[in-house]
């Protein structure tokens, strides 16, 4: 891959995906679009009936790469498989209400775009720590932000697969996009996921698996694994992403300065001292 404007060749990041209809649902309405050379990740959670989700997933699956292609910003792509979803649902009637949540990253150089709308999630995994980048565009996780639910109560509140916007069920400017840039370090791993994985597997469980392999492909079979174990009530899918080889290193705390810095530091702190016992000397 090569840097735009550039010309310099940039390492690729790698992935591996698994993705299962899960135990109780007929069809799996989730897509998955991995490409490792041009940098781009899709994964897309479908809903509606009459095979309105599997029709809505793949669309975004194909219009955000083709208008990431014809060199359209990520979050203007998220919006063009958006009006397509409902173009696709006002030309046939019984698909209406067809929608989907999607998830997105976009490399650049040593940096990442990651783009979202609805409640699947975007995961990095950083020397031993999950953390969630992406923000769900639900009701209880509006309720939760706003401090009028604990954790607790959100895992089991009725509410908590109410979606507030997602490609396709939201009408005129009501799309919501989550949208930021993250820098690569060294190791680290991002994990795109549906709610079928993050409804079965609390993210200790999630981190506890992340720590357990370095393999990706392993990685992520064992977490769909252990989705369908603890259910499997919904379509599990998941994609990891690792940084590319040549990733900046992260910064340690621990990390002992250069002795150059230790002698500029030493000169300083020299300075100050002369001039407070000038300072204090009596006249």
């Amino acid at each position: 891959m090569t840097e735009h404007g550039t010309g310099q060749t940039v390492p690729r990041a790698h992935s591996a995906a698994q993705t299962h209809p899960g135990r109780k649902r007929p069809q799996n309405q989730d897509s998955i679009h991995m490409d490792d050379g041009h940098g781009l990740w899709v994964l897309a959670d479908g809903m509606g009936g009459h095979q309105g989700g599997e029709i809505a997933s793949a669309i975004a699956c194909e219009e955000i790469p083709a208008a990431i292609a014809d060199s359209k910003p990520l979050q203007e792509a998220l919006r063009v498989a958006h009006r397509k979803i409902l173009a696709r649902g006002e030309q046939q009637p019984a698909l209406r209400g067809l929608g989907t949540t999607v998830v997105v990253i976009h490399q650049q150089g040593h940096q990442y775009e990651l783009a979202w709308s609805g409640d699947s999630r975007i995961y990095r995994w950083r020397k031993g720590r999950l953390q969630q980048l992406s923000e769900d565009h639900s009701v209880v996780a509006r309720m939760l932000r706003a401090g009028l639910i604990s954790d607790e109560q959100a895992r089991t509140h009725p509410h908590q697969h109410v979606i507030s916007s997602c490609l396709g069920t939201t009408s005129g400017d009501g799309l919501e996009i989550g949208y930021k840039i993250e820098t690569w370090e060294k190791g680290d791993w991002l994990l795109l996921c549906s709610d079928g994985l993050t409804d079965e597997l609390e993210d200790e469980t999630i981190a506890a698996f992340l720590q357990q392999h370095t393999d990706l492909d392993a990685a992520s079979q064992a977490l769909l694994q252990a989705a369908l174990e603890a259910g499997g009530r919904d379509n599990v899918s998941v994609a990891l992403i690792e940084a590319p080889a040549a990733a900046p290193e992260g910064m340690s705390p621990h990390r002992p300065l250069h002795p150059a810095i230790w002698a500029v530091l030493g000169s300083v702190l020299a300075l100050v001292v002369l001039l407070a016992i000038k300072l204090l000397r009596p006249e």
